[in-house]
């Protein structure tokens, strides 16, 4: 019996390599050109528009998601731009030039915008913990922890269940959300 309870583990096991082993070939084989979207060249009409209407713009014609704090930065300058067949990397760096701000080019077609200032100067809320499971006290790992207020804010929990966000402090109380997504035992 327990021969055979070993050998049902032993196959579950070898599935599991082997669904992780393609999940990551099958990753790094998407990943070979994924950052080549910075380079897609776009044309882009805006007069008078706000630098949120031109990113939302950009988004649009070159299939990005642009990622960034809102409260971070004042994008309702209002401004002109008439740009034909240039690299999105540019159009961008050209539309965010009055701006302290680093740009981060994701793998999956995301622009994450950061700002330059350190974050000590903003005035930060630095916030820690563990998740734990509550039935059996083991560290939950991959749990989603995001600000309520603004879902785009957040981190996963690391191998130990530990978890580290920071928080620009514009308010004095913060509501987190934990999210577990779990096998079915």
């Amino acid at each position: 019996m327990w021969k055979k309870r070993l050998l049902q583990g032993m196959s579950g096991y070898r599935f599991l390599v082997f669904a992780l082993f393609m999940l990551v070939f099958s990753g790094g084989l998407r990943a070979a050109g994924e950052d080549e979207y910075q380079k897609k060249k776009i044309s882009l009409q805006a007069a008078n528009e706000t630098v949120e209407e031109v990113l939302n713009k950009i988004g649009k014609a070159a299939d990005i998601r642009f990622f960034y704090n809102h409260s971070a930065f004042d994008f309702s300058k209002k401004i002109t731009i008439d740009i034909k067949d240039q690299e999105l990397r540019n159009i961008v760096l050209q539309v965010l030039s009055d701006y302290s701000v680093d740009i981060e080019y994701q793998l999956n077609h995301t622009v994450v915008l950061r700002p330059k200032t350190p974050m000590s100067s903003i005035g930060v809320q630095k916030v820690n913990g563990t998740v734990i499971d509550a039935k059996n006290g083991e560290a939950l790992v991959g749990a989603s922890i995001v600000l309520k207020e603004q879902r785009g804010v957040g981190v996963v929990t690391d191998v130990d269940g530990k978890f580290h966000v920071e928080l620009i402090a514009v308010r004095r109380h913060w509501l987190l959300v934990l999210s577990v997504i779990r096998p079915k035992r």
